[in-house]
């Protein structure tokens, strides 16, 4: 599952990326609406450097609840 808040990279990454065992959403880090503990892990690859402290806590916070 890979997310971007921006439609536009969600689309990107479809047309590259998606199948069956792939997929994109377009959903803000912050306020992801997957339930707690529904991954068994995160990565993150070029986000931390774009967004404010508040945000990046924000973020870590869901990814450590999911």
């Amino acid at each position: 599952m890979g997310i971007d808040a921006a439609g536009k990279m969600i689309q990107v990454a479809r047309k590259k990326r998606e199948s069956p065992t792939c997929r994109f959403e377009a959903m803000a880090a912050e306020k992801l609406t997957f339930s707690d503990q529904y991954f068994d892990a995160v990565v993150s690859s070029l986000f931390f450097h774009h967004v404010q402290i508040d945000l990046k806590a924000r973020a870590l916070s869901e990814a450590c609840a999911c």
